[in-house]
């Protein structure tokens, strides 16, 4: 696909739990490019910074909602991007971005199940391909993997929540800093919860979102159980590529 520079306005910031804003975007009149569920974008801050954002609407989405693109950006202290990005979105009324950009995507939706693996904000990316999936119909069990130090730090578990209980998903909430496990969370990390489960998914492409340091520890996990690199996508592989 062409990628695209181009204006657009904001519809909607929303601060939702954990220090994340929703934010939705709208295009003015300059046409959107199309993009695939599962890519990103780049607002361009001043100073020719830039800060990459996954597209959290599905494509279906945006055609049927008045052209909204929505966003999850979570606030760090300690990090100056997300400072600025933050101030910056909630000063404007338009914003200058960048796309499609990215290779983890769902151009083709495989004739398999589908395992997304996200942590914290992760759940974007994989939230845009989870509703794809839904509005193409795709036949094949669709499993999420959604983790986090903290049960209050999902914060949407009510639509993947609804996602389950309509059948739509297999949901596995995986908190890594509690010993205690329920029928809602499993406790440990999400790589755990994965190899827990990998016979029963093993034929299943997969999709890992989050830090380049949790990618990897997946990948590898997953392919030292037998599982074909090329049935493994993450936009990390392209961004903060293993030195050969």
């Amino acid at each position: 696909m062409t990628t695209k520079t181009l204006a657009v306005n904001i519809y909607s910031i929303d601060r939702l739990p954990n220090d994340i804003f929703r934010v939705r975007l709208q295009q003015t009149t300059e046409q959107l490019p199309s993009f695939y569920a599962g890519q990103y974008l780049i607002v361009q801050l001043p100073n020719q910074q830039q800060c990459p954002l996954s597209i959290a609407s599905a494509p279906e989405h945006y055609h049927n909602h008045d052209y909204q693109l929505e966003l999850h950006i979570q606030y760090l202290p300690n990090s100056e991007l997300s400072k600025q990005v933050i101030e910056y979105i909630q000063q404007q009324k338009t914003l200058s971005i960048t796309l499609p950009l990215g290779n983890c995507h769902l151009a083709t939706i495989p004739n398999k199940p589908l395992v997304f693996i996200a942590a914290g904000t992760g759940f974007a990316q994989m939230k845009s391909m989870l509703e794809h999936c839904f509005a193409q119909k795709h036949p094949y069990p669709l499993h999420l993997y959604w983790g986090a130090r903290l049960s209050e730090q999902f914060y949407l578990k009510a639509l993947p929540q609804q996602w389950a209980k309509e059948n739509k998903i297999v949901f596995h909430p995986v908190v890594s800093d509690s010993a205690i496990e329920d029928e809602v969370y499993r406790s440990g990390l999400l790589i755990e919860a994965v190899h827990e489960d990998l016979a029963s998914i093993k034929d299943a492409f997969f999709y890992i979102s989050g830090s380049p340091t949790m990618v990897y520890a997946t990948f590898d996990g997953l392919i030292s159980e037998g599982i074909a690199a090329d049935h493994v996508a993450a936009d990390v592989f392209d961004y903060a590529p293993r030195k050969k």
